[in-house]
C-alpha cells in the first residue's frame, strides 16, 4: 500500500512539474488578461508558481498559494512548456488569418465573377441593339422600294400617327416605365440612298434618352470630353439644341451613334418648331443634314414617352 501511495505521488509530481515556472523578477498578478486589470497581489523574484492556464502570447495564468491570476509572461521563465502552447496559439493564429485571407479572396472572386457576367450580359445587350438596328435597316431598304405606292404613303401616315415600340412594358417590382421607341427615319442620306439618318427615343422610370444615328463614319462619339463628340439639332425657330454623348465610347467607321439623356429643357425646345437641320459631331470630323423629310418628329413622338 505505502509503495503505491509513493508511486502515485512520483507521478503527480511529474506530471505537475512541467506545468511549473519560477519569477525572474517581481510580478504583479492581475484578475483578467484584459483590459480595466486590477493587481490582486504580487510574487516576488525567485519564487516557483504553479502555470493554470496559456490563452494569448501576453499573459499567463497562475497560481501561488492562494493567490490565482494573470501576470505577464516576460515576468516568468520561459518552460518548455509555455513554448510549446504560445506556439499552438500562434499557430492557431496562423491558420485563423490564413483562413480569413481565403474567404477574403473568396469574396473578391465573387465580385470579380459578377462583374465578369454583368459585363457579358451588358457585351449581348449592345449587340441585340445593333442586331436590331441592322434587321431595321433591311426592314427600310425593303420599304423604301414602294416609295411611291400607295401603300408606302399610307404606311409613313400610319407610322407617324402612332407610337412603335421594341420594348414598352411596367416593370412588376418597382412599378417602373420601360419604353424603347424604334428608329424612326428623320432624314435620307445625301450619298448613301439605301441607309437614313435615324433616332429613336427610350425610357427608364423618371429618365428619358434620345439617340442619334448616322451611316457615316465620323471618328468617335465619346463621354469624357464634350467637344469631341455632340449633335445640335437646329429647328425652324432657330432654336438650337444640343446633346452631348453619355454613353460609351463608340469609334465605329462606317456610322456615328450618339446616346443623350432628354431634359425637361430639351423637350419643350424641341416640341416649339419643326427641325430644320441636324449637325453630326465626332471625334475626327462632322456631317450636316439639311434634307429633313420628317420635320415633325419631335412634335408627333415625344408624347410617346409619356403614354402608359
Amino acid at each position: 500500500m505505502r509503495k503505491t501511495i509513493l508511486f502515485f505521488f512520483l507521478i503527480f509530481g511529474v506530471t505537475n512539474s512541467q506545468n511549473n515556472s519560477t519569477t525572474k523578477m517581481k510580478a504583479n498578478v492581475f484578475n483578467t488578461n484584459l483590459a480595466g486589470k486590477e493587481i490582486i497581489c504580487q510574487i516576488n523574484k525567485g519564487k516557483e508558481i504553479e502555470i493554470i492556464e496559456i490563452t494569448d502570447t501576453e499573459y499567463v495564468k497562475v497560481k501561488y498559494k492562494r493567490c490565482i491570476g494573470y501576470v505577464a509572461r516576460i515576468t516568468i521563465i520561459e518552460t518548455e512548456f509555455i513554448q510549446t502552447e504560445i506556439d499552438k496559439i500562434l499557430n492557431a493564429q496562423a491558420e485563423e488569418e490564413k483562413q480569413k485571407k481565403e474567404r477574403e479572396q473568396k469574396r473578391l472572386d465573387s465580385i470579380a465573377k459578377r462583374k465578369e457576367m454583368l459585363k457579358k450580359r451588358e457585351k449581348f445587350r449592345q449587340d441585340s441593339i445593333k442586331e436590331q438596328k441592322k434587321k431595321e435597316i433591311k426592314e427600310k431598304i425593303r420599304a423604301r422600294k414602294l416609295k411611291d405606292s400607295i401603300a408606302e404613303v399610307e404606311r409613313i401616315k400610319e407610322r407617324r400617327s402612332r407610337c412603335h415600340y421594341t420594348q414598352n412594358e411596367v416593370d412588376k417590382f418597382t412599378n417602373k416605365i420601360r419604353k424603347v421607341t424604334e428608329y424612326y427615319e428623320i432624314a435620307e442620306h445625301s450619298v448613301y440612298l439605301e441607309n437614313s439618318v435615324d433616332i429613336r427615343l427610350a425610357r427608364n422610370g423618371n429618365y428619358k434618352f434620345i439617340y442619334f444615328y448616322i451611316p457615316e463614319g465620323l471618328g468617335c462619339a465619346s463621354p469624357y470630353n464634350k467637344n469631341d463628340s455632340y449633335v445640335i439639332v437646329r429647328l425652324k425657330n432657330n432654336v438650337k439644341v444640343k446633346f452631348y454623348h453619355e454613353d460609351d465610347i463608340d469609334c465605329s467607321s462606317d456610322a456615328f451613334m450618339l446616346v443623350s439623356s432628354l431634359t425637361t429643357a430639351h423637350i419643350n425646345k424641341l416640341k416649339s418648331s419643326p427641325i430644320e437641320a441636324i449637325r453630326f459631331l465626332g471625334s475626327e470630323s462632322y456631317y450636316d443634314v439639311e434634307n429633313i423629310n420628317y420635320e415633325n418628329f419631335f412634335i408627333d413622338k415625344l408624347s410617346c414617352l409619356n403614354k402608359n
